[in-house]
């Protein structure tokens, strides 16, 4: 077993164990594991992209439900995006190309389509994503710009480390 596998295995196990006792307010539980949250965040990208950048409470929606992800389980979350909805599956992701995510570049509260994107399986989505992450001057934008810091495609990293606030002052 490599050990990016391992390390990522176990911050899977911990972040189930910090779900299962968290809980979010009105006495809802929070997704127990990584690939329900995951799921969560593409039900909210796919109402985003019906609707369009003008579905302002939509965008707001996922948004907050991106920005209420734990920090620690992103890098699991991140996985789950990338595994459990990969190509080779059920294909769980929303027709997202270049084109589609363009038309939210601009629109206010759209941080939350580029933090899901991020994830994206296509590297140039992904890309995109950052660099529309590093734009959105949200900062909860921040940990997901640190987890594609650690991106497999040249591009996406050196678009995530320059969007960094830290690397721009």
């Amino acid at each position: 077993m490599s050990t990016w596998r391992l390390v990522r295995d176990l911050l899977s196990r911990a972040a189930v164990r910090l779900m299962r006792s968290s809980v979010q307010g009105e006495g809802r539980p929070e997704p127990v594991t990584p690939r329900e949250r995951a799921a969560e965040l593409l039900a909210g990208l796919r109402a985003c992209l019906a609707g369009g950048p003008s579905t302002l409470g939509r965008m707001e929606g996922l948004g907050q439900t991106a920005g209420e992800a734990p920090v620690r389980l992103l890098p699991a979350v991140d996985a789950a995006l990338r595994e459990s909805f990969s190509e080779y599956q059920l294909d769980g992701w929303p027709q997202l190309g270049l084109p589609e995510l363009a038309r939210f570049k601009h629109a206010p509260m759209a941080w939350g389509v580029m933090a899901v994107a991020s994830s994206h399986r296509n590297g140039y989505v992904r890309e995109a994503a950052v660099r529309g992450l590093a734009s959105s001057g949200d900062g909860r934008a921040v940990p997901f710009l640190f987890v594609r810091l650690n991106d497999w495609a040249k591009e996406v990293q050196v678009a995530a480390y320059s969007g960094l606030p830290i690397r721009n002052s």
